[in-house]
């Protein structure tokens, strides 16, 4: 550790302290469910945010299939497996080995690789989404290569998670979620995302669990395109 990251330490507010510490803990705990853990990736899912899980990812997917879709942070394939069968051109994204391999078994057309150094020509892509992504969302090179390989117009839609007010065992994953991520339907305490290529916002939207956060966001032109065009 630096001499500069010991003294940025040193003047933390306790506060800021506890958002780090759960920051190095849940990236821990991400890169064992997408490594060695990996076969209790989807079990851990449905246990913390139970039928949600599944239920909010609905949520990215675009009303209409034109275009290809990208799918960051991928897992298993299940998302992919829901855009496939209403009519989309779908490609997963996953850097870990062991989760596009399982996303394959389930016919998944997956690409190991980061989305921070995304393996597709430029201005191709018609929407991106990622459900329950890790930190890596929020490091520019991620939003550097979504502007790369979309086209002006294209979406982007992130589930972020919500809180929990309706359901068995609420009140318990309530606690679970604020525990890990603090108060997890406050956006204004969500860290800033985009580009300035892609211009969004966070939007809650009530749902039959209590509220799910997104952020979308749409494409747009920048003037080398349109010299280009």
């Amino acid at each position: 550790m630096s001499h500069y990251a010991k003294r940025d330490d040193a003047n933390m507010t306790p506060a800021q302290i506890v958002r780090r510490l759960r920051q190095t803990v849940l990236q821990r705990v991400f890169e064992l469910l997408y490594t060695r853990l990996g076969f209790l990736h989807e079990a851990t899912g449905r246990m913390v945010y139970g039928a949600a899980w599944d239920g909010r990812r609905r949520l990215v997917i675009p009303p209409d299939s034109p275009g290809i879709l990208i799918d960051l942070g991928c897992g298993e394939g299940r998302l992919l497996r829901k855009v496939v069968a209403g009519g989309y051109f779908a490609v997963g994204i996953e850097p870990s080995r062991q989760m596009a391999e399982r996303a394959a078994r389930r016919d998944a057309c997956v690409i190991q690789a980061r989305s921070q150094a995304i393996p597709v020509r430029s201005s191709l892509v018609q929407s991106v989404v990622s459900t329950y992504p890790g930190p890596w969302i929020i490091e520019p090179d991620t939003w550097n290569e979504i502007a790369r390989v979309t086209k002006p117009g294209a979406t982007v839609t992130l589930l972020l998670g919500g809180d929990y007010k309706r359901g068995r065992w609420a009140a318990v994953r309530r606690r679970v979620l604020r525990l890990a991520y603090g108060n997890a339907g406050d956006t204004s305490a969500m860290p800033s995302l985009g580009h300035p290529l892609i211009e969004g916002a966070y939007q809650t939207i009530d749902d039959d669990w209590g509220t799910a956060i997104l952020w979308s966001g749409i494409r747009r032109e920048d003037e080398a395109e349109r010299l280009r065009d």
